[in-house]
């Protein structure tokens, strides 16, 4: 096979699907074992990535630049203890840096003032309003040389 091929590209994106698959399976492994012990309902927890794949789209696979959606709008699946808004959506701006301040106040620890996010704890209790109105992506694959910066807003 060659690199930039069909083949090639069914290859990788067969190989993505089988690591979903497998983290679906693991965190499957995770629920059920808070299930039998009775701590489900008591437990926060959020799954995201830090980054998506290209996976063949625009001609690229992996990461990194240029600044394409399919690598920077990651998911966030965040459940909540007891929650009220079971199977909700929200397009609301959120960063990787909220989720820190975030954690910290559904934990009743207090903000730090230190960090740069915005904790979106009233989002994720079912407030509709959007906490931020940009987020700001950074990309720094080399330490000199190259940086990418990119404004993401609701537009």
């Amino acid at each position: 096979k060659k690199f930039g091929d069909e083949k090639y590209f069914r290859e990788i994106t067969a190989i993505h699907h089988g690591m979903v698959k497998l983290m679906d399976e693991e965190i499957g492994r995770i629920v059920q074992t808070l299930k039998a012990k009775g701590e489900y309902d008591n437990t926060l927890i959020l799954f995201t990535t830090d980054h998506g794949d290209y996976l063949g789209n625009h001609g690229y696979v992996y990461k990194g630049f240029p600044a394409f959606e399919e690598v920077y709008n990651v998911p966030m699946i965040v459940k909540l203890p007891d929650s009220k808004h079971r199977g909700s959506r929200s397009s609301a701006l959120t960063s990787h840096i909220d989720i820190a301040p975030t954690i910290l106040e559904a934990a009743k620890a207090g903000a730090c003032d230190e960090m740069d996010g915005i904790s979106q704890w009233k989002l994720w209790n079912g407030e509709t309003k959007q906490v931020r109105e940009f987020a700001e992506i950074e990309n720094r694959p080399v330490e000199k040389g190259f940086y990418q910066k990119m404004l993401v807003t609701s537009r």
